[in-house]
């Protein structure tokens, strides 16, 4: 069970860990209270990284980085990388998708968004769905929640609250 936190520049992950029961936050590495993740990719000789990978890679000459992720794929609008084309939702659902890489198997997830709109409803459950066509999973389901801007970041707290509903 997966807490995908996300906005326009970060998310955040958390999972249900079955041998404490207790909700924990994926551990990036760097300071243990900024789990964020960076929503950006970078393209370099025809390889993708993303987060804070994506944004040391931008400095390599020749990469590219593409931000605005977000916006394109709630814009329904194509991002150009290398002379080729991409739909900013499939772009997204990508990085949602390394995001989770870790996770060998995903019964559902959870988006939690800073704001309330149908755009942001059917992107995610798209999304959702196009990383699940990626896993073999038993039944699994798309949850979408809302959180305000002012609360944003305490995962835990709303991840707990979902998964004991």
């Amino acid at each position: 069970i997966i807490g995908y936190d996300i906005n326009a520049k970060m998310c955040q992950i958390s999972y249900y860990n079955e041998k404490t029961q207790e909700p924990e936050t994926v551990d990036t590495g760097i300071e243990k209270e900024n789990n964020q993740i960076p929503l950006v990719m970078n393209y370099y000789k025809e390889t993708w990284t993303y987060g804070r990978q994506a944004r040391r890679m931008s400095t390599v000459r020749d990469s590219i980085c593409v931000e605005g992720i977000w916006e394109c794929a709630l814009g329904n609008r194509k991002i150009e990388v290398d002379g080729q084309e991409y739909e900013g939702v499939q772009l997204l659902a990508d990085f949602v998708k390394y995001t989770l890489n870790g996770f060998e198997e995903i019964e559902s997830i959870t988006f939690t968004v800073p704001e309330k709109n149908e755009d942001i409803r059917v992107l995610l459950k798209g999304i959702g769905q196009k990383i699940f066509m990626f896993r073999t999973t038993r039944k699994a389901s798309v949850i979408i929640c809302l959180t305000s801007r002012k609360n944003y970041g305490s995962m835990k707290r709303h991840f707990f609250t979902v998964t004991r509903m």
